[in-house]
Formats: C-alpha cells, sequence, structure tokens
C-alpha cells in the first residue's frame, strides 16, 4: 500500500475506474471488499 488515498479522502468510483482503466464494476467490488475489511467506509449521499 502506498498510502496515496488519505484517511477522510472521498472516493469516487468513476475517477478509481478512469485512473485504473478498468470498468466500474471491479471498483464496485473491491470497495465492498475494503468495506468489509473495514478499511473504508461507505457513507450515503445526502442531499
Amino acid at each position: 500500500m502506498t498510502h496515496a488515498i488519505a484517511p477522510r479522502d472521498r472516493l469516487s468510483v468513476d475517477s478509481l475506474a478512469r485512473t485504473l482503466n478498468v470498468s466500474q464494476t471491479p471498483i464496485r467490488e473491491a470497495l465492498v471488499r475494503l468495506e468489509a475489511q473495514g478499511l473504508v467506509v461507505k457513507i450515503h449521499p445526502v442531499g
């Protein structure tokens, strides 16, 4: 891990997919796994 994403940084599925040159589906799946491990926290949008 490079710690390129700082704590409390917002993650965008779209921007991660573009940066990593993959579709959004594996990004979403990875974020679900990271959330299950307690490495990311999903906060539902408000507004």
